[in-house]
């Protein structure tokens, strides 16, 4: 694996000052998404994790010191890919949706998962618990 982060290179301007430019990641395509890493939330515990087909979408259950439920989207992020060579979990939408019950808690990650763009059925969708 071959990785420069940026090269120095005089532009042809006219005070011919050296400037940074990003080069492209050269050799590699972007990892598979981390089914490893686990959703990190401040006061909350992970209670299930459900993925789409790809898995390059998933939905956390996670609950809080109080015993509700909340529920978030992530998707897997390679747009750095390229430049820096770092791929992670990131935030796909605002929504975190709060309830009282696990089981809603469950239907609601299903519907989130239903959204994105590469789960068409339930029935596809993957758990981890």
């Amino acid at each position: 694996m071959i990785f420069v982060s940026h090269l120095f290179y005089p532009f042809r301007d006219r005070s011919a000052r050296f400037r940074a430019i990003p080069l492209r990641h050269i050799g590699s395509a972007p990892p598979s998404p981390d089914t490893s890493v686990r959703f990190r939330h401040v006061d909350e515990e992970e209670i299930e994790c459900l993925y789409s087909p790809q898995q390059e979408y998933r939905v956390g259950i996670t609950r809080d010191q109080g015993g509700r439920y909340r529920v978030r989207r992530e998707r897997w992020n390679t747009s750095d890919w390229d430049v820096a060579a770092v791929a992670f979990w990131s935030d796909d939408d605002a929504r975190v949706t709060i309830t009282d019950t696990l089981e809603n808690a469950r239907k609601l990650a299903a519907e989130r998962l239903s959204e994105t763009p590469d789960a068409s059925r339930q029935d596809a969708i993957q758990h981890r618990v």
